[in-house]
């Protein structure tokens, strides 16, 4: 080890570290365009795409749900300082249509999270997520699977509808896939579930959180598929699918024309039945710095070097 006039202890090398707190967390709910800060190295950010829409099928055969939007996540990706990045949402699918890709425009690392695959009362679409499939048995939608480097798939496959034939008996269809697990498959008369959606409260911070709307940083969910028997929304936007018992769902949007429905910026999938549109996309941003950081001993002429350069270390 070097000597400082007589004191003993390790060289040190200046290592740049992300800030413990963000300079800026950025929330789109609509196209447009983030100007970064000036002092900002890196950031986090969440791609979500909008969800797909689910059967409009209420009767028999009944449907499958919408599946979520993709979901990209990435942490300490190179953002360059006092820099335009464009932003498009994607929009979510009406009944019976896939949703729209997300896109943030990272020269250095372009994203973009793909719409969710649509539910159908045949075979559900691929996406995001894939949409959840009808009876007798038709299969659920496949999820998108990225490059490694976004640390896993975007999403997972739709529920396949149930074996049952839809006579003379009820028959259900398959809930949509979810960016946090497979959709449900159908089961005699009963339908699929949703997939679960994933919470980004340990990504960005703990909820509430401005930036989180009305999920509380749960996103993109699969939509229920439609049933004799009602299936309940998922957290993280999903729609719930029709209730042919009670003539309604316990949706996240309640009852009414709007019933089965995603929830708008989740890339929630819609439930199957009467309405069932799936959610629009999102995308946050975290921006952050990356100070020099040091501990330890010092010899005089690297002081007096990094002084002279103005590359003194912050912390």
């Amino acid at each position: 080890m070097p000597t400082n006039g007589g004191v003993i202890g390790p060289e040190n090398i200046p290592v740049k570290t992300k800030s413990a707190s963000a300079l800026a967390t950025t929330a789109f709910t609509s196209n447009g365009t983030l100007t970064s800060n000036a002092n900002t190295e890196v950031a986090d950010i969440l791609v979500v795409g909008g969800g797909g829409g689910g059967s409009s099928e209420s009767g028999q055969p009944y449907g499958g749900g919408g599946g979520a939007g993709g979901l990209l996540k990435v942490q300490e990706v190179v953002l360059a300082a006092s820099s335009p990045f464009s932003v498009t949402i994607g929009a979510g699918g009406a009944q019976n249509a896939n949703g729209s890709d997300t896109t943030f425009a990272n020269p250095v690392f372009p994203m973009v999270a793909d719409g969710g695959g649509k539910g159908a009362a045949d075979a559900g679409s691929a996406g995001g997520s894939g949409g959840g499939g009808g009876p007798a048995a038709d299969a659920g939608g496949s999820g998108n699977s990225p490059a490694s480097r976004f640390g896993g798939p975007q999403g997972n496959p739709g529920g396949a509808g149930s074996p049952q034939p839809n006579s003379p008996v009820a028959s259900g269809g398959g809930g949509g896939g979810g960016s946090g697990g497979a959709g449900t498959a159908g089961s005699g008369n009963a339908g699929g579930g949703g997939g679960a959606g994933t919470d980004m409260t340990p990504f960005f911070g703990a909820a509430p959180q401005p930036v989180y709307g009305p999920t509380s940083g749960i996103y993109a969910s699969g939509g229920g598929s439609s049933t004799y028997y009602g299936n309940n929304a998922t957290p993280g936007g999903g729609g719930a699918g029709w209730d042919r018992q009670a003539g309604a769902a316990g949706g996240p949007n309640g009852t009414g024309a709007n019933m089965n429905d995603a929830v708008a910026n989740t890339g929630g999938g819609g439930g199957a039945g009467p309405n069932g549109d799936g959610g629009s996309g999102i995308v946050i941003v975290a921006e952050y710095s990356k100070p020099l950081k040091v501990s330890g001993m010092w010899k005089m002429n690297d002081v007096y070097e990094y002084e002279t350069d103005n590359t003194w270390p912050s912390e």
